[in-house]
């Protein structure tokens, strides 16, 4: 198989959670996006107690980028027609919490 023909292995640590918190603020940063302040002050909390170690582990920062996705999901779901400026986007705890809880129901490629 492939692994036989290639010689080379690369190991790289796991991130912790305060880095997948960083990485999650930087990437909604870039996009533009934002964490209410208490999400903000919960992000870490929230993700410990809602991932386990083996499930962090195997997404490693992939595990931000379907937070982020299912979090901005619970956002588009609940803003009115009428939200204007940063309703739009700013994440709350409890998008952030329901995507952390969407682990728990299904295992994102």
């Amino acid at each position: 198989g492939l692994e036989s023909r290639i010689k080379y292995r690369f190991h790289f640590d796991d991130y912790q959670v305060s880095e997948l918190v960083q990485i999650l603020q930087i990437k909604l940063r870039a996009a533009g996006w934002k964490l209410s302040p208490d999400a903000a002050q919960a992000a870490q909390a929230t993700i410990e107690k809602g991932t386990s170690p083996k499930l962090r582990e195997r997404y490693n920062g992939r595990l931000v980028d379907n937070l982020f996705q299912w979090a901005s999901d619970e956002l588009n779901a609940r803003v009115t027609v009428g939200a204007r400026g940063d309703e739009l986007v700013t994440l709350t705890l409890a998008d952030l919490q329901r995507a952390v809880d969407r682990f728990a129901q299904s295992r994102p490629a």
